[in-house]
């Protein structure tokens, strides 16, 4: 693998203005507009921008100015700043790695080998402290040189890592004590890392011994346990120099170096295991130390945070800001500090460390009170590009989401990260982060060299709480479909549940690409029963249908779903809006092709099946005063539909006259045919009345005309 070309920044956005009312202090925003203070804009579906959706203005800070902020202090714009200036005041409980000194007990250490031991390395195997030279060398020798891992390989490699280690089940820790020792260490480390009172267990690892010239180059510890989320190191009395332990985390460094006393003195040091660390070579004696896996036992309380109200506060007006934006972000992203695997998310908040668990503990009070939706979730983002005179593509995605009690949440799916309006961290997190891996290939022939580069990051993910179904319409909107029709059958959601669902899936239909899908989306709404679910696909329908352009003419009804729409009219009542709806919807059909005019037939056969079944159960009375059932609003809603295909199978007729070519005269007669086959549909004098002025237009009578001679079957049947 060879190290490819680094990444261009991005380019500077074009500055410009936000419409107020969303946030407080917008006064202050807008004075500040004209000193040429920018805000970013979304980016191409290439950039890692919102596709097709409007940027998210940029208003101003929903915080409170306060009596301690600078007057220069400048307030975040946007909700994806807003947030962020609110959870900035989140306080951290602890550090990402603490050490010290602690009494001096030692573990009586022996090996436990077949054969026993002795000579030099102590008698009956005892390993005498502090460790000498020739004991060294006699422990060395029943060590095996430690590895590392790489991806999913375990390798052996001094130039990576050279130290000597032997596994637990050869050692014996004989003083009674030396537990006592453990669990001191273990309540340092919940206090400087933040743990709280909760359950934490020290697992014994290894024992490892380091020479003159080993080392460890910069890594970061695989969780070596379940549950695990820190390395215990316990520094044991040998004389050394060089070895210091050197943690980083979030661009800050601790280095832990205790050669001076090393002979006489016990140490430790502890840090969260995906900090990235390095053991520096030792240059003389040796280093001895115990390590410790740090678990998560999920026993007593959970870590108790910090005193979050101002934070939480400002957050509240966070959500009520972003609301109010013309054009809210749907999400926002919180990118967290410590990494986090897969697995490791099991627990939910539980597995959150260090100030990530403030945060999440801070979001968590929020979603208790039903204001938000929080979860964790994995983010990958992969950058794609040629030579350094072009910076390429970038796609991020939000996904693997986890509830906050560790429960899975395969239903959200998948979701685009618009990183101009919905990262808290700003729109160049990115380019502040290590690459998790890269490929790079030379220029070979005519094609310039290119390159690959992923990152895996971990963030807490929120929207508001009445968002929920909409999210899980755009993560995954079949399952979402599927999964209101089982609630509805099964009745095992509160109806007001079940109709913001519906909703939900209402407003995605746009979205939806698939004959089975569509039908299934058209039917779960119906089967609720809930008129203002019903009401609000059919506006949608009509929507479609008069957005319909050459550039877009893909109709997504067919034949089978006039079951379902019409039953969506009688969820409605039959009210006058369903009448408009249709109209636009048949209407649209008929001045489409062939296809389109087949569909506009089965649905006016639907409701004109409808219309006669509704008028049959209402007394004599109410339908004597038309023929056909014209007294029921279903006969109605079957006269506004047939009027909006008369209309447009007129305009139709005037568009397309006599005299064309043959290969358009074919697909006349196939318009023809699909016309006569929804004119068949009339039979009452109303809409006789109707149509007369179709009938009565030359055009018509070409069309009759090209109808027979496509055969003649149809036109006998009109």
């Amino acid at each position: 693998m060879i190290a490819g070309p680094k990444i261009l920044p991005r380019a500077a956005r074009k500055s410009g203005s936000a419409p107020g009312g969303a946030y407080p202090l917008l006064d202050a925003c807008a004075a500040r507009k004209s000193s040429g203070v920018p805000h970013s804009s979304s980016g191409g579906s290439g950039r890692g921008g919102c596709g097709g959706a409007a940027p998210a203005t940029r208003g101003t800070s929903p915080l409170p100015a306060t009596a301690d902020r600078s007057e220069e202090e400048e307030e975040p714009c946007g909700a994806a700043a807003a947030m962020m200036a609110a959870l900035k005041r989140v306080e951290a409980p602890g550090d990402f790695a603490t050490g010290g000194s602690l009494p001096l007990v030692l573990p009586s250490l022996e090996l436990a080998l077949p054969g026993g031991g002795g000579g030099e390395s102590g008698c009956g195997g005892v390993v005498g402290l502090p460790l000498s030279a020739p004991a060294a060398e006699a422990l060395r020798t029943a060590c095996e040189l430690a590895p590392f891992g790489r991806r999913e390989e375990t390798l052996r490699d001094p130039a990576v890592r050279h130290t000597w280690q032997l596994d637990p089940k050869a050692l014996r820790l004989r003083n009674p004590a030396w537990q006592g020792v453990v669990d001191q260490v273990v309540a340092k480390c919940r206090t400087a890392l933040g743990l709280g009172s909760s359950g934490v267990e020290a697992q014994l690892y290894k024992l490892l011994l380091y020479e003159p010239g080993s080392h460890f180059i910069a890594h970061r510890d695989t969780e070596k346990a379940e549950g695990m989320f820190a390395t215990l190191v316990l520094h044991l009395p040998s004389a050394y120099e060089g070895g210091q332990l050197v943690v980083s985390h979030a661009g800050r460094t601790k280095t832990f170096d205790y050669a001076a006393d090393s002979a006489y003195a016990l140490h430790f040091s502890a840090f969260y295991a995906d900090c990235r660390h390095e053991v520096k070579p030792v240059t003389r004696g040796h280093r001895l130390v115990l390590i410790y896996n740090l678990v998560h036992k999920g026993q007593g309380p959970a870590p108790a945070p910090a005193d979050h109200v101002t934070a939480i506060e400002a957050v509240r007006r966070v959500v009520a800001g972003w609301q109010a934006e013309e054009a809210p972000p749907r999400k926002l992203v919180f990118m967290l500090e410590h990494r986090y695997t897969r697995d490791g998310l099991r627990t939910g908040l539980a597995a959150l460390k260090n100030s990530d668990r403030a945060v999440g503990d801070a979001l968590a009070a929020l979603a208790e009170e039903g204001l938000l939706d929080v979860h964790l979730a994995l983010v990958e983002r992969t950058d794609t590009g040629y030579d350094e005179s072009y910076d390429g593509d970038r796609e991020a995605s939000v996904s693997s989401f986890v509830a906050l009690d560790g429960r899975q949440a395969p239903e959200l799916g998948s979701h685009r990260l618009c990183e101009e309006t919905e990262l808290c961290q700003g729109s160049d997190y990115f380019e502040q982060q290590t690459p998790d891996g890269e490929d790079f290939e030379e220029a070979t022939g005519n094609e310039g060299a290119t390159f690959t580069r992923w990152y895996h990051r971990t963030a807490l993910v929120v929207w508001p709480r009445c968002k929920h179904f909409s999210m899980r319409c755009r993560g995954d909107l079949k399952q979402a479909v599927a999964g209101l029709q089982k609630a509805v059958e099964q009745g095992s959601e509160p109806r007001a549940v079940l109709a913001r669902w519906a909703r939900a899936v209402a407003t995605s239909l746009p979205r939806i690409n698939g004959t089975a899908l569509l039908a299934s989306a058209l039917s779960a709404v119906a089967a609720l029963g809930d008129a203002k679910p019903a009401a609000l696909c059919l506006a949608v329908l009509a929507k479609q249908a008069q957005s319909r352009s050459a550039l877009h003419p893909v109709n997504p009804l067919e034949a089978e779903h006039a079951p379902a729409v019409v039953e969506l009219c009688r969820v409605y009542k039959w009210a006058p809006q369903c009448g408009a709806a249709l109209s636009a919807v048949v209407g649209r059909l008929c001045a489409g092709t062939p296809p389109d005019l087949a569909v506009a037939a089965a649905l006016l056969k639907g409701l004109r099946a409808a219309s006669v079944g509704a008028t049959a159960a209402q007394p004599t009375e109410r339908s004597s005063g038309g023929g056909g059932g014209a007294g029921h609003p279903a006969a109605a809603v079957f006269a506004a539909a047939l009027a909006g295909a008369t209309t447009a199978l007129a305009g139709a007729a005037r568009q397309d006259g006599p005299g064309q070519g043959a290969e358009r005269r074919r697909e006349q007669q196939e318009v023809a045919a699909g016309l006569l086959q929804v004119l068949a549909l009339v039979e009452e004098r109303g809409d006789a009345e109707a149509l007369h002025a179709f009938f009565t237009t030359a055009f018509a009578r070409h069309f009759i005309t090209a109808a027979a001679g496509a055969g003649g079957a149809p036109g006998a049947a009109a």
